[in-house]
């Protein structure tokens, strides 16, 4: 489960959000509390924080948050993320927030990073305003000792992690280099999604 928030929304973005959770409410049969996002006008922004959500909830709304880093590549407000960036560093991977902060993909250029899920929608988004996303998905690895992960599953099975590309090492490189940490410190550390 995950409750994620988001910050620094322009009205397009709160309508393109707001719809597509409608639907998602709609096709999971969500109601009451759990089938509204309610946005508030903030400095830098408007923002929300979503409802608590499951895997496959969690997986439908980073979808249309791909929806939007695609609107926003092909109005020019973004540009497609890829591999070269990602290895490069020019955007990096970012251990998790712990307040789930989800970002979209210019959020995610303006911070050169994001976590998992930032740089998956971003990819996927990506891949769609380009026409190269036929079939593609956003996929949570179901969680492990508490930990999930998100990556672009293609239609042939096989899954791009834009975050292994941006500097997350392996699940065991991630522990060696904690030096000695217990697998829970390690966990706790990482806040449940790398």
């Amino acid at each position: 489960m995950v409750r994620p928030s988001f910050t620094g929304l322009d009205r397009g973005e709160v309508e393109a959000l707001g719809r597509g959770w409608e639907r998602i409410a709609a096709r999971n049969g969500l109601s009451g509390r759990r089938a509204r996002l309610v946005f508030a006008r903030t400095p830098g922004g408007w923002a929300t924080r979503a409802p608590q959500l499951g895997r496959r909830t969690a997986e439908q709304l980073l979808s249309v948050v791909a929806g939007i880093n695609a609107r926003e590549i092909r109005s020019g407000e973004a540009r497609p993320l890829t591999r070269a960036e990602l290895e490069d560093r020019e955007v990096r991977y970012i251990r998790r927030d712990p307040g789930e902060e989800w970002k979209l993909l210019r959020q995610v250029q303006a911070d050169r990073g994001g976590d998992c899920e930032d740089l998956a929608a971003g990819l996927l988004g990506s891949m769609r305003a380009t026409g190269r996303g036929a079939g593609a998905r956003i996929a949570i690895s179901a969680p492990v000792g508490g930990v999930a992960h998100v990556t672009v599953k293609l239609g042939n099975g096989r899954h791009l992690d834009p975050s292994r590309w941006g500097g997350m090492g392996s699940p065991r490189e991630v522990a060696e280099a904690a030096a000695g940490a217990s697998l829970g410190e390690l966990v706790a550390e990482l806040g449940g999604l790398w």
